[in-house]
């Protein structure tokens, strides 16, 4: 697949959400007309373009171990309905019902000493049958984190768990000689 490139915004630290949203802006109609419940594993920067330009109305809910990150969110009018404090740990269980989401979002996420790269199995039990999960994450990123989270989605696709709809690699910034490739991802949980 040959990475899409992108020149860095205004604010360069933003780099990435210009990506993920072009990939949220192409699965708009499942957003906007099925998706009634999301949980963003994260700040809620996505959910923010969604209410914001494009009319989302769906139940937003956003999980992470950072308060501050939280309490941040929290202060975007976004219309947030559960702020979850809560730090993932290798089963990937979530302090919430199995197949109560239509979509889980976890941008940025899966890095070493974030989210553990075995998690994955445990957190798509909280999306409904049919429903999503959007990953971005690095491509290159440390070779066993990396190797570990392959494995685990693997298994997943293997077991009919889920099934892979969307695979994009794409560079952030093309004006430097080490810049990261990075990898978005959408699944469907079957």
């Amino acid at each position: 697949m040959k990475p899409v490139v992108n020149m860095p915004r205004k604010y360069p630290q933003f780099w990435m959400w210009e990506q993920v949203r072009q990939i949220y802006d192409s699965f708009l109609f499942y957003i906007k007309f099925v998706v009634l419940k999301e949980l963003f594993i994260g700040t809620g920067r996505l959910g923010g373009h969604l209410r914001n330009h494009h009319g989302y109305e769906g139940t937003l809910d956003i999980l992470d171990a950072n308060m501050d990150l939280l309490m941040q969110a929290e202060k975007k009018d976004l219309n947030i309905r559960n702020i979850i404090r809560h730090a993932i740990t290798e089963s990937g269980e979530l302090p919430v019902q199995d197949e109560s989401y239509d979509m889980i979002t976890c941008i940025g996420a899966f890095l070493p000493n974030n989210i553990p790269a075995t998690a994955l199995p445990g957190i798509i039990k909280a999306v409904k049958r049919g429903g999503l999960i959007v990953v971005e994450m690095r491509k290159t990123t440390i070779d066993a984190y990396r190797a570990i989270f392959d494995a685990n989605l693997q298994m997943l696709l293997d077991q009919s768990e889920l099934r892979k709809v969307y695979e994009e690699d794409y560079i952030p910034y093309k004006n430097f000689d080490t810049s990261p490739i990075f990898t978005a991802f959408v699944f469907k949980r079957l």
